[in-house]
């Protein structure tokens, strides 16, 4: 039985009215999520990913695309170059194929050095990690460690994907372009396809005995720890760089970058706006009414005392001053604004003389009302 196919649309998630720009993107983003090197022994994503390269081989294509359009699948049975053998890391490096729509994925794409003319180099893509800090990491700062993977030259080959002694050869194929081309007949004449050649997969070159520890892909993963300065007045959400410790595709590749997100985590007592921290506090009753010194939970720990007024209603608004966080350039810190919750005691939780009392209280209230 013959498995129906997805429409490419479908597979990379977009309308039929999708731009280029569109297309290249959303192949991009989903090769990376479902690429085999990120997914060892995961025979769903090795499968979506080759479905993926088969939808982007026809998408891209103008004149494949206008086919499809029209004809549907008919229309480029047999065009669309999806067999995802042999297709790594290593390809997205070389140029030429899939490698310039990644930016080698691990890299941004090249970047050109200074000095007019030299050629561009190629630069390696960024790494992103998560970092939770505590909220009074981020009132006094700290000092953390990040550790992750990242993509290096082959220690063995040196990023050349060949044993050591191994020759590098020009492609017999494609005569070191790392394109072919090919003309066929369809029943819109005759018509000519370029794509990467199926013998070096698009580099030009041919290595007679792959590197035994890389299996030819150039680069291998190390583990990397990296210190991070938490700075006092830090938010949520903030990106910190550590320049060149992200992926090195090859040997003269500029290194991406490490950026770090940092994610403060909730505290069980302060909330955060600004430089501000704001905090409930439960008082007495009495003091609430009659007015008195209370003590609040303060970010640095332990307590502080500040004074109630007399007549204090439910939800009013305190404040103590510089208990707040630090500016993050001034480091002048905020302030503490406290939020008066009064705590009503439960009647099973009165002495008799205390109800009493409370009764009694109660009728000379109303006493004075009329």
């Amino acid at each position: 039985m013959v498995e129906k196919k997805r429409d490419y649309y479908e597979v990379l998630g977009l309308g039929k009215d999708a731009s280029p720009e569109d297309i290249k993107r959303a192949f991009r983003k989903l090769a990376k999520q479902y690429h085999p090197d990120l997914n060892p022994d995961n025979k769903d994503a090795e499968e979506k990913f080759k479905e993926l390269q088969e939808a982007y081989s026809v998408l891209s294509d103008a004149e494949k695309k206008q086919r499809y359009d029209q004809l549907g699948f008919a229309g480029v049975d047999g065009n669309a170059n999806f067999s995802g053998e042999g297709f790594n890391f290593a390809d997205l490096f070389g140029g030429g194929g899939f490698g310039d729509l990644f930016g080698d994925l691990f890299g941004g794409g090249r970047r050109r050095a200074r000095g007019g003319g030299r050629p561009q180099q190629q630069v390696g893509e960024d790494v992103e990690k998560e970092l939770h800090v505590t909220l009074e990491e981020t009132v006094f700062g700290a000092k953390k460690e990040v550790t992750y993977r990242r993509a290096v030259p082959c220690s063995r080959c040196d990023g050349s994907g060949a044993e050591p002694g191994s020759s590098v050869k020009t492609c017999t194929q494609c005569k070191g372009k790392g394109q072919v081309q090919q003309v066929r007949q369809s029943m819109f004449g005759q018509q000519i396809y370029i794509q990467p050649c199926p013998q070096c997969r698009g580099t030009g070159k041919m290595i007679d005995k792959p590197c035994t520890k890389c299996m030819g892909k150039k680069y291998e993963f190390e583990q990397k720890t990296v210190g991070i300065t938490i700075q006092p007045g830090i938010e949520h959400g903030t990106f910190l760089k550590a320049p060149g410790a992200g992926h090195l595709p090859s040997p003269n590749a500029v290194p991406g970058d490490l950026l770090v997100g940092i994610i403060v985590d909730p505290h069980p007592v302060f909330k955060r706006y600004e430089d501000n921290l704001y905090c409930e506090l439960a008082v007495d009753l009495v003091d609430a009414i009659m007015g008195g010194e209370v003590e609040c939970p303060v970010i640095s720990g332990g307590t502080k005392n500040f004074k109630i007024p007399p007549g204090t209603q439910v939800g009013t608004q305190m404040r103590i001053k510089g208990e707040g966080i630090p500016h993050l350039r001034s480091k002048q810190r905020g302030d503490l604004f406290i939020e008066v919750k009064v705590k009503i005691p439960k009647k099973s939780d009165l002495t008799r003389d205390q109800q009493a009392l409370l009764l009694q209280f109660q009728e000379l209230s109303q006493g004075r009302k009329q």
